[in-house]
């Protein structure tokens, strides 16, 4: 049985049908030969937090995701996706209490590294609320971006990343229409909509226009 959208308009999201097909995937795969697929699109990470009075460094392994759901609010003037990445991956808190010294009152730091690399890093920009509302403003898409800064000592692996694919998205979260533009073998770029397949590029890709980038593709570069 093949995939339907899930929502009353008839709209099906990408990320829905992303995981629809990795769930196909592993329905259809040996377990041991799925978790290898499924590595390369596996995000891992772990919650660090230190105390500045005493050093003390509390860490917590953090989530398991294939990609990032990232923030795109409060705006950052002129932001871009590293930039969002930077305010996602590192937050100031509050009212934390160190399990050593028990200090409360002094801020903390709280930093999420990175101990698994995918392969294949998807970004879903957070533009529908909860109640469906879409965030259509400008951000600056990086088409590549180093996060080795954000890397857990015991991963030793690249974290540099150049875009492959864009998921762009006109229209409301329930009537609109979804377009891609990603990268070929060939190193150029096509827009591929519904049937129709053109010549694209980075530039077009990632530009402002009346499809708005919703969901990101970054590849790693190993070399």
């Amino acid at each position: 049985m093949g995939w339907r959208a899930g929502s009353a308009s008839g709209q099906g999201d990408p990320d829905e049908h992303s995981n629809w097909i990795f769930g196909a995937i592993r329905s259809a795969l040996p377990s041991s030969v799925f978790s290898s697929f499924e590595a390369l699109m596996h995000l891992g990470t772990i919650s660090v937090i230190r105390c500045p009075k005493c050093g003390h460094e509390s860490r917590t392994t953090g989530g398991e995701d294939r990609g990032i759901s990232l923030p795109i609010t409060p705006r950052i003037a002129n932001g871009s996706v590293d930039q969002y990445l930077q305010k996602y991956l590192v937050e100031v808190i509050e009212d934390y209490s160190c399990e050593s010294c028990k200090d409360k009152a002094s801020k903390k730091k709280r930093v999420l590294l990175i101990s698994h690399a995918p392969d294949i890093l998807a970004v879903q920009l957070k533009r529908f609320d909860y109640n469906g509302t879409k965030d259509s403003s400008y951000v600056g898409i990086n088409t590549s971006f180093d996060l080795g800064r954000f890397r857990d000592p015991d991963n030793h692996g690249r974290l540099c990343y150049e875009l492959s694919a864009v998921i762009k998205h006109a229209g409301t979260s329930g009537f609109g229409h979804y377009t891609c533009s990603a990268k070929g073998p060939d190193g150029n770029w096509y827009n591929f909509n519904d049937r129709s397949i053109s010549k694209s590029s980075a530039a077009e890709a990632t530009g402002k226009g009346p499809f708005t980038p919703y969901i990101l593709y970054y590849q790693r570069n190993d070399s």
